[in-house]
């Protein structure tokens, strides 16, 4: 079973990837089964042409959700992968 991880390691793990996502300024988090969430603040109004969200799954990866992908389904396969790998 993969445990949880905090949103600092998620964000670390964003920061590997390279993704904008990594800032809290720009990015709010929010936590799914198995992971986190990363989306635009809305506050900071509309998002920049070309942004999207991340995800960061409970395995230490994280990867951009590609346009019509939902969050809970990358996340669980993410996560199903890695529990594959070590069965």
């Amino acid at each position: 079973m993969v445990e949880p991880i905090t949103e600092h390691a998620a964000r670390a793990a964003l920061k590997s990837a390279q993704s904008e996502a990594s800032n809290p300024g720009f990015y709010v988090a929010r936590r799914r089964k198995h992971g986190w969430l990363f989306v635009w603040r809305i506050e900071h109004g509309d998002p920049p042409v070309g942004t999207r969200s991340w995800v960061g799954a409970d395995n230490g990866r994280a990867r951009i959700l590609r346009i019509g992908e939902r969050a809970d389904d990358v996340i669980g396969a993410e996560v199903a992968e890695d529990a594959a790998g070590h069965e």
